[in-house]
């Protein structure tokens, strides 16, 4: 339903990046996270104590329409410990992690074929400043990724983007 995507605040990629921006202080990469695909429920229940998540790495996880009532959450101020203990989680989660460290940002994508897909490609030109790695079940939003024209950064030094193909829990996608 297209009124889901009404806030009094705008969405639009470009206001979303600026609202991260102030996050992205001291952080070198930036994950964008795909969770229409893969990785929500292995992220909000994984122990974070298993996987060491570099301390300057940002994760930024996009959805498409229907993602919050399929999973009955606001990801905007979801308490990720809470949700972790609901869902059987004995130690602090990933996301637990994230959102207490701050390096953690949900973006809806829109509500049309592809949105998430779109968004990431998207802010993957936007972030020519920084280190990007694309994680998605979709190998066509790897492939497309992997291909993307960025504009130079201004300091002259190349910045990769980088791709991963998840094929189990974070962790094991990750490594430890």
């Amino acid at each position: 339903d297209w009124r889901e995507w009404q806030s009094p605040k705008c969405r639009c990629l470009q206001c979303e990046a600026l609202r991260v921006a102030a996050l992205l202080k001291g952080c070198r990469m930036v994950v964008l996270l795909d969770i229409d695909n893969w990785g929500f429920e292995s992220l909000a229940t994984e122990p974070a104590a298993k996987t060491r998540l570099p301390e300057d790495c940002f994760f930024w996880l996009f959805y498409g329409a229907g993602f919050e009532a399929f999973w009955s959450l606001d990801l905007e101020t979801a308490d990720w410990a809470a949700y972790g203990k609901r869902r059987g989680a004995v130690d602090k989660t990933l996301f637990a992690d994230l959102q207490q460290r701050q390096r953690l940002w949900f973006s809806p994508a829109g509500g049309h074929k592809q949105a998430a897909d779109l968004a990431i490609l998207q802010t993957v030109a936007l972030l020519r400043n920084m280190h990007v790695v694309v994680v998605s079940g979709d190998r066509e939003l790897r492939a497309a990724a992997a291909k993307k024209e960025r504009s130079p950064a201004p300091d002259g030094k190349p910045r990769f983007v980088g791709t991963v193909a998840p094929t189990g829990k974070f962790g094991e996608v990750w490594g430890k």
